[in-house]
């Protein structure tokens, strides 16, 4: 299982742009009279509405390939870290009880948002729009293909559609932000893991 990992840069070149990618940044030039301080709940409802799922996994104990059950949902917050991304976004798989902050090795993929104060190349030619841009800070590849990609594709979708929903005429550059119900065509089966994620004020980094 490989992993990619993206630094933090305000440089959004043209290949990204024009980039379907779902690895590639999204970056959202915005009015932030509509958008106001919308940005957390802009995040933890990309989050919650990805649906937590379980999973049957192969793991070896004392010698012994053995199934057990792990639960793949979104934990989301803020980030006070100086010199980090302001929200984050992290799929990780649980084991029955376990707590999302004791599972972080566990991750599928993470996500980093930022608020852009000074972008160097932002997508709105008016330099009055504010912007925030989200990068795909972490991920793992398995069988050829991104691990957790629907979890991550859904996050993206809801993401941008959300800003578009507060401020329709905002404008959207960068990777995959579009939606097939064919790439999850069947609901998930219930998860078994805690009701409510927790929601901790400070990562553990």
């Amino acid at each position: 299982m490989d992993s990619g990992e993206s630094a933090i840069s305000t440089a959004f070149p043209q290949t990204l742009r024009d980039s379907e990618s779902i690895l590639a940044p999204i970056l959202i030039g915005y009015d932030a009279s509509r958008v106001a301080d919308a940005i957390p709940a802009i995040v933890e409802t990309a989050s919650k509405t990805v649906p937590p799922v379980t999973l049957t996994v192969q793991r070896t104990i004392k010698k012994k390939e053995v199934s057990v059950k792990r639960v793949r949902g979104i934990w989301a917050g803020v980030d006070r870290s100086p010199g980090s991304y302001d929200y984050f976004a992290r799929c990780i798989d649980l084991a029955p009880r376990q707590t999302a902050q004791r599972g972080l090795g566990n991750w599928v993929w993470h996500i980093g948002v930022l608020e852009l104060d000074e972008p160097e190349d932002p997508p709105p030619s008016d330099e009055s729009l504010a912007a925030v841009r989200l990068d795909v800070t972490g991920y793992r590849l398995q069988d050829h293909g991104v691990l957790g990609a629907r979890q991550l594709a859904l996050f993206r979708h809801v993401f941008v559609e959300s800003f578009l929903t507060l401020d329709p005429s905002a404008r959207v550059s960068g990777g995959q932000r579009d939606w097939q119900t064919s790439w999850w065509p069947s609901p998930p089966e219930p998860s078994t893991g805690p009701e409510e994620p927790p929601q901790p004020e400070e990562p553990t980094r």
